[in-house]
């Protein structure tokens, strides 16, 4: 086995113990959002479904893109997966717009995008150099710039950033300013689009280190 090649052994994320409901939930969804199994395409990787698909699951909004992080050997079979067994096509970033909310964000590499009729996935690599792919791989889902951007799926619904799943589920948010994945230059549109959807703001949150779960270096 090489470093690129990780199958998680346990969780990356923390499972809730009341979490089987919300999972049936957002597997579901996803299903039908993709038009296949979600666990048949993260089956014996270390792939995970993070972000916005999740969110908005809970939230029981419109999904608008699949977002899967992924380890690169993890990714290139999915990435296969996607094309020969589920029939997407590789579009350019220019094709499809949300894929530009991801540019200049130096932690990840540029996505990879798919899509079939109106069904877009996007497959994302950390650009990182690894010394413990799964913590890294970890750390990085809980550097997300929107908290309730911190939920995952891998075949359970979890969170990776504290009250994530509760925020989903209330559709409220906070801005984390302190992420690896919060860049100046995007945060505004993004959480434009979530007030647009419905969501609202946290106004004050006095110690936001303290009630986030975001790994610091």
């Amino acid at each position: 086995m090489d470093r690129y090649h990780i199958v998680l052994e346990k969780p990356i994320i923390k499972e809730l113990s009341t979490a089987d409901a919300l999972t049936r939930k957002v597997r579901t969804r996803l299903n039908e959002y993709l038009g296949f199994d979600v666990d048949t395409l993260l089956r014996d990787t270390d792939a995970v479904v993070f972000g916005g698909a999740v969110r908005d699951s809970l939230a029981e909004m419109e999904i608008h893109d699949v977002d899967i992080m992924a380890l690169p050997r993890a990714a290139a079979n999915i990435a296969n997966r996607l094309v020969v067994g589920m029939g997407y096509k590789r579009v350019s970033l220019s094709t499809v717009d949300v894929a530009t909310l991801y540019a200049g964000v130096k932690v990840i590499n540029e996505p990879w995008t798919y899509l079939k009729n109106k069904a877009i996935v996007q497959v994302i690599r950390p650009a990182i150099r690894y010394k413990n792919p799964i913590s890294d791989l970890n750390g990085l889902l809980s550097n997300v710039d929107i908290s309730a951007c911190g939920v995952t799926y891998n075949g359970s619904v979890g969170e990776v950033v504290k009250l994530a799943i509760e925020d989903c589920c209330n559709k409220r948010f906070a801005v984390i300013p302190y992420a690896s994945m919060c860049q100046n230059n995007r945060i505004h549109i993004r959480t434009a689009k979530l007030e647009d959807r419905g969501w609202k703001q946290y106004e004050n949150i006095k110690d936001l280190r303290a009630w986030s779960n975001i790994v610091y270096t």
